[in-house]
């Protein structure tokens, strides 16, 4: 549970930040959570959240 928290926590700062100053592999990264979250319903939430906010970027 700590692991995936600190992972989404990576990428909710990611989408704090301009998108200019990501990396191309960080665009990818965005949508490659599910693994760490797939095994809980509310995690997977809150991933469908932060992806969709960082889609936006």
């Amino acid at each position: 549970m700590a692991n995936t928290l600190d992972k989404l926590e990576v990428q909710i700062q990611r989408n704090e930040a301009t998108s200019e100053i990501w990396l191309p592999i960080e665009h990818k990264m965005t949508f490659l959570l599910g693994k760490h979250t797939d095994f809980e319903v509310v995690l997977t939430e809150l991933r469908d959240l932060i992806e969709a906010e960082g889609a936006e970027k």
